[in-house]
């Protein structure tokens, strides 16, 4: 809640050995989203922040973004917000959104319909400010591909909220259905009706979905409790029965698995984005089997992901690898 305090965490985190390994051999593009500040945050407060115990809002913001830019790798000269774009080459524009503190609205929690209620009628996610520079990134990028990195999931979820019952997510995407909607119709304008990966986070699981504009993967946690763990009953198989139940109602859906920590990697040459995910049981061991969950890939000028083979370094009979479907 303080700034000592948030400065303590950092160097906390900052000890893990598998941390400062991944510090030392590959560069990171980070955005925050709401922990790092406090569970639920928005731009005027959090689902998790009482001001009657935890104090003023603005001055918590305050010391948890001052701590966030003492010890991340992020280059922002006002090192107030973290939307900017790293430009890789010409052969894609990774342009990574602040969607948790810069100008979102307060969510509609517990709502099985978000309501969405806000300042002359708007919900906002972005902001004004946040906007202005995203219009101006898309029309000047020359970029063969957009990578569109920001915290929450962006594809429409129908049956899923936070709570795991039934309704929409107002964290996500979902919860700001105008906001998405502007920024379909912003890449359409801009020249980007295809050719965009929205890369994700958030939900603690891993998800590929078809969008308007091109698609989206959403990696799951590495260490952090999956969404099935959280958000779910705990009875035996009912997070395939709910993957199963999501994947018939929502038909752009091709990958949900509620239950496994990993990552995503992201492949991308002038003729397809790849997105593969590997998963991981336990990091307590120090040489871990991490598994081939499964790929899909987006073809240059197309729309709609389609199942793609395991890396060439990867055999599926090694990685144990089950369908894509």
């Amino acid at each position: 809640m303080t700034l000592a305090g948030y400065r303590a965490r950092y160097a906390q985190y900052r000890s893990d050995p598998d941390l400062q390994a991944l510090h030392a051999r590959h560069p990171v593009a980070a955005v925050w989203d709401d922990h790092e500040i406090v569970g639920g945050a928005w731009s005027g407060g959090a689902v998790a922040h009482h001001p009657e115990f935890h104090g003023d809002w603005d001055t918590r913001r305050a010391a948890a973004v001052q701590a966030y830019f003492e010890w991340m790798p992020v280059r922002r000269p006002d090192r107030t917000s973290v939307y900017r774009t790293v430009r890789l080459g010409g052969l894609a524009d990774l342009v990574l959104l602040d969607t948790r503190l810069t100008g979102r609205d307060r969510p509609s929690h517990g709502a099985r319909r978000p309501v969405l209620r806000a300042p002359a009628g708007r919900h906002d996610l972005l902001g004004d400010d946040q906007w202005r520079w995203l219009r101006q990134e898309l029309t000047s990028s020359t970029a063969r591909w957009l990578l569109l990195g920001n915290q929450v999931m962006m594809a429409p979820v129908r049956g899923l909220n936070a709570a795991g019952g039934l309704g929409v997510n107002p964290s996500q995407w979902d919860g700001y259905p105008a906001e998405r909607r502007r920024l379909y119709d912003l890449c359409r304008h801009t020249g980007w009706a295809s050719n965009v990966a929205v890369l994700s986070g958030d939900l603690h699981s891993s998800w590929a979905a078809d969008l308007p504009i091109g698609a989206e993967f959403v990696t799951p946690s590495v260490t952090t409790d999956s969404f099935s763990s959280t958000a779910l009953p705990a009875f035996p198989g009912v997070s395939a029965l709910v993957r199963r139940w999501l994947l018939t109602q929502n038909r752009h859906l091709r990958l949900a698995d509620l239950d496994a920590h990993g990552y995503v990697t992201v492949d991308v040459t002038p003729e397809r984005i790849q997105g593969d995910w590997w998963h991981v049981d336990t990091i307590a061991r120090r040489v871990r089997a991490e598994r081939w969950a499964g790929g899909w890939r987006l073809a240059e000028g197309r729309s709609g992901l389609e199942p793609a083979d395991a890396p060439a370094s990867v055999s599926p009979q090694s990685a144990g690898a089950p369908s894509p479907q």
